[in-house]
């Protein structure tokens, strides 16, 4: 999220500004737990030398929030965040400096599984002319209001902002990024919503608008790209591909220091590949690579890894046949998702698809096992169509299940 504005240019000299620069580059290389410790000490040097309402000091205060909220330390980085959105109201309402700080706040509270706040003041966007105050915050603001609402099993109206995101960057070819990130959302709502071969075609345009950038830039867009294609390719049933596409994401997601925190998905990813093929114990391995590589990282998660990581874990240990194990994983991915990404994301609805179908191999708690499908399959249903492929994928499982024999009454 960090960026430096011209002013802050202006003052980069002295102690302060090197710690800063440094602060933020560890950030920029998802290295967080280096960067707090530098930020904040940027911080302490900021309001000694230009004051606590200083304009240095707000955005020194912005970075060492987003440090915070990646760390796990959500109520320390809200009020950090918060306490700089007021300077910013107070500067200029509306203004360049007051969206950039609704724009972290909204990120934090995404990180801190509250989508249901972030939605609420994601609201301050709707109401900005196009572009306005300046487009890179115009543009953040929106996306963040995007992963929100598909947070909350609104897919659709995510949607809708994406391609209205893809439009306005499309008329200005000096930002290609901005257009390149709208489509890989684009590309991710579109697999929520079951349009798979939709969402392969903006993957590919994404990845084909890399033409003469940077190995960073490339390297990270291709592993962005490469979470949502496997998935895509998976549902397409492309397993071949999917696999290889899985493969070529754990590789560049390793390669640079800008990625490895993504490795997680990446492994969880090829997990379900290997399980799709039946490879059940060389995705048991992927999995325990991906909670290797969780546990070097620290406590931070982004886009709910931890939660697809043990819905993938599930899925494995179902084919495993290790039921009791799979429900385990499957109650813990229900109860993060709830918490963390919202009732009605789809990993939560995924893992209490995967909840039902493990609870379904127990004679004894095929009522239960129904019940938990039914709501499924309801949510499915509300939230992403009758028609959706998840919602008939747990219809048929439902249909699949065997009747429960009506119980004896106790003498």
């Amino acid at each position: 999220m960090g960026r430096l504005s011209d002013r802050w240019r202006e003052r980069t000299g002295g102690e302060a500004g090197a710690l800063y620069r440094s602060g933020l580059g560890l950030l920029s290389d998802r290295r967080d737990t280096e960067a707090e410790p530098l930020l904040r000490e940027a911080v302490r040097l900021t309001v000694e030398r230009d004051g606590p309402t200083a304009h240095t000091t707000f955005v020194c205060r912005l970075d060492l929030g987003s440090a915070l909220s990646k760390l796990g330390r959500h109520e320390e980085a809200e009020a950090l965040i918060r306490e700089s959105l007021a300077y910013a109201q107070a500067a200029q309402p509306s203004g360049d400096e007051e969206m950039r700080a609704r724009a972290y706040l909204v990120h934090a509270l995404v990180v801190a599984g509250r989508p249901k706040v972030a939605e609420t003041e994601s609201r301050t966007v709707i109401g900005l002319p196009v572009g306005r105050p300046s487009p890179w915050w115009y543009v953040a603001n929106w996306q963040l209001r995007a992963r929100t609402l598909a947070s909350l099993g609104r897919p659709g109206e995510a949607l809708e902002i994406a391609e209205r995101l893809i439009a306005y960057a499309v008329r200005r070819p000096t930002v290609r990024h901005w257009e390149r990130g709208a489509r890989i959302l684009r590309a991710e709502q579109l697999g929520y919503l079951g349009r798979y071969s939709d969402a392969e075609r903006e993957c590919r345009a994404a990845l084909g608008s890399l033409d003469g950038a940077d190995e960073r830039t490339t390297t990270r867009t291709s592993v962005e790209v490469g979470h949502v294609l496997v998935p895509v390719l998976l549902a397409l049933g492309r397993l071949t591909e999917a696999e290889a596409c899985a493969r070529s994401t754990v590789d560049r997601a390793a390669s640079h220091t800008a990625t490895w925190r993504e490795l997680p998905v990446a492994h969880a990813n090829l997990a379900v590949c290997l399980d799709a093929d039946a490879r059940h114990d060389e995705a048991l391995a992927q999995i325990t690579a991906a909670r290797a590589v969780f546990a070097r990282t620290g406590p931070a998660d982004r886009d709910g890894g931890t939660a697809l990581i043990a819905n993938a874990a599930a899925g494995v240990l179902i084919g495993l046949g290790r039921y009791a194990d799979a429900q385990a994983e499957s109650d813990a991915a229900l109860s993060l998702g709830a918490r963390e990404l919202g009732p009605f994301h789809h990993r939560t609805l995924e893992a209490g698809t995967a909840l039902g179908t493990a609870l379904a191999h127990e004679p004894r708690r095929r009522a239960e096992a129904r019940d938990r499908l039914r709501m499924a399959e309801a949510a499915w249903r509300t939230h992403f169509g009758p028609e959706h492929p998840r919602t008939a994928a747990v219809r048929r499982v439902l249909a699949e299940l065997p009747e429960i024999p009506p119980q004896p009454d106790p003498d």
